[in-house]
């Protein structure tokens, strides 16, 4: 009882930006249309995601307004969030048990999309933990502490 109902990615970026984890992509949410509205406020492309999604399902990367407008209507029964792209040939996946990180793993696009998702395609590769920064590795125990989790998997993107 003593944990923050987590339970989509806006809530999760909201307890960890207020809690001073603050490298987050721009993030817009809100109607259809008002993201529509402000897409070019994040460049020529932007991703497009399910607040409540996983696994990739329902990540798009989108390249005008029409197409986030066309998106929202066929999945009207979604709440989604506008990002901006962040350029990556990888991310990063760290498990941390009980505030230690214990594993990390490199997920790689296949090639067919823009996520990095296993279950979307994308391959896997273990890490040693000394070859990780340890910056990724601090903000990766953080985030699980403020989430109140002894078992997380926190992904971290970084920009090319």
């Amino acid at each position: 009882m003593n944990r923050p109902l987590l339970d989509n990615k806006l809530s999760t970026e909201f307890l960890l930006w207020v809690n001073g984890i603050k490298c987050w992509p721009r993030t817009l949410y809100g109607p259809a249309d008002e993201l529509a509205a402000r897409f070019l406020e994040l460049g020529d492309k932007a991703v497009l995601k399910d607040n409540e999604g996983s696994k990739g399902r329902l990540n798009f990367v989108v390249h005008s307004a029409d197409e986030i407008r066309a998106i929202t209507a066929e999945y009207s029964d979604k709440h989604f969030l506008l990002q901006e792209f962040i350029p990556n040939d990888s991310d990063l996946r760290v498990l941390v048990l009980n505030g230690k990180p214990v594993l990390v793993i490199r997920r790689t696009s296949g090639g067919a999309t823009h996520l990095n998702n296993t279950s979307q395609g994308g391959r896997a590769e273990l890490l040693p933990l000394e070859s990780v920064d340890p910056r990724i590795l601090d903000v990766s125990v953080k985030a699980a502490r403020l989430a109140k989790l002894e078992v997380a998997g926190v992904d971290i993107v970084i920009d090319k």
